[in-house]
């Protein structure tokens, strides 16, 4: 009898053992399904030179995931500003810029170019957004530069 005991134990214990092993691997499941649905954040980064010659042409590239945003505004405010407005809607309507449309959950790369004028300090204003909301939620960059005579 005590064989016969000892031999159940077991099954039961290779059973319990089966389990934990069946909803580990339903639990592991989960977690690289749910790792996998994470939403990837929009992203901006941008790069220019930091002073440059008058006359002489400012490269800017913004690159970067674009998330839910569809649009590249990138704008040179007049000379001597140093600060960018809060969003893209607030920005044009102070000042001309470049605009350019980027494909949603997709990576981007724009390139922009103007003509460095006016001797001094300068500051570009780089934003990603819906154009749909340009005054909505959004991500902005400030790239300070100087234009030498």
């Amino acid at each position: 009898m005590k064989r016969g005991h000892r031999a159940a134990r077991s099954r039961v214990h290779v059973f319990v053992a089966g389990l934990l092993v069946a909803m580990l691997s339903l639990l592991g499941g989960v977690a690289v399904s749910d790792a996998k649905s994470k939403k990837k954040t929009a992203t901006l980064s941008v790069k220019a030179p930091s002073s440059i010659k008058n006359g002489k042409s400012v490269n800017v590239t913004a690159k970067g995931y674009a998330g839910k945003y569809d649009t590249v505004d990138v704008f040179s405010p007049a000379l001597g500003g140093s600060t960018c407005a809060k969003t893209a809607g607030q920005e044009n309507s102070t000042t001309g810029g470049y605009s350019y449309t980027v494909t949603p959950k997709k990576n981007y790369k724009v390139k922009s170019q103007f003509a460095a004028s006016n001797p001094g300090q300068h500051v570009l204003c780089v934003y990603l957004f819906q154009s749909t909301n340009p005054t909505g939620k959004q991500l902005h960059k400030k790239h300070k530069f100087v234009v030498k005579s």
